[in-house]
């Protein structure tokens, strides 16, 4: 599935941080209550606006992926794509945002990135990655962890917004809960392997994203 904008009234709307669109979603994903501006739309109307209108497979909420969708604008180049020829031209599997789209922001999100893994190498020239972010979201006062695939194909969007947490633990920490966590849910839903090898180093080493995994899936571990 592929996000897109539906709606006029989010055209080059001009913000301090967010749309009231984005406030209703973020406000409902943090659990917290509804920003003075997220006001006009329901959550329903807030989700098909920013193009999430379905929900996504297995472990995630219809807001998972739309929380992605916002904190990610800043580097959707940079995240995992792939290309697919038909015969006659090359079709990604992400698409973008049209730039002509995207709210004016005074004050920027910047995602952080913590890695990058390949889960799989299943053919030549066929790999699985996943890239791991961290974005602090202001106005809510959370960082937001999120993973990135090149294809909706196994969770139904290329982004989903896998968990949050407060200035109570550092970044690593609470990065390393999360990610953590959701690999654990994984491997517990349908038994999912451990990833094959590090494809890019972020605020992470290799060394440091083995130890991560090392949490779910111990050394010797065989699927």
């Amino acid at each position: 599935m592929s996000h897109q904008y539906v709606h006029d009234s989010v055209q080059r709307a001009s913000v301090e941080f967010f749309t009231p669109e984005e406030h209703r979603i973020l406000a409902e994903w943090f659990g917290q209550e509804p920003h003075p501006a997220a006001t006009g739309c329901s959550l329903d109307e807030a989700l098909e606006r920013l193009g999430v209108t379905e929900s996504p497979h297995t472990l995630y909420r219809e807001t998972d992926p739309a929380v992605a969708f916002i904190v990610l604008e800043g580097v959707e180049h940079e995240l995992p794509n792939c290309g697919v020829f038909d015969g006659e031209r090359v079709n990604l599997t992400r698409a973008y945002r049209p730039q002509q789209l995207v709210p004016q922001r005074r004050v920027c999100i910047v995602p952080q990135h913590l890695f990058t893994v390949n889960w799989a190498d299943t053919a030549p020239g066929i790999s699985w990655p996943g890239a791991y972010y961290c974005t602090w979201v202001p106005c809510y006062e959370r960082y937001v962890v999120t993973y990135s695939g090149d294809c909706p194909e196994v969770f139904g969007y290329c982004d989903i917004a896998i968990g949050h947490f407060g200035l109570d633990e550092t970044l690593k920490e609470g990065s390393r809960r999360v990610v953590t966590d959701d690999w654990q849910r994984q491997y517990g839903e349908f038994n999912q392997g451990r990833w094959a090898y590090l494809f890019f180093e972020g605020l992470l080493d290799g060394e440091e994203a083995a130890t991560w995994a090392d949490v779910v899936w111990p050394e010797g571990y065989e699927e």
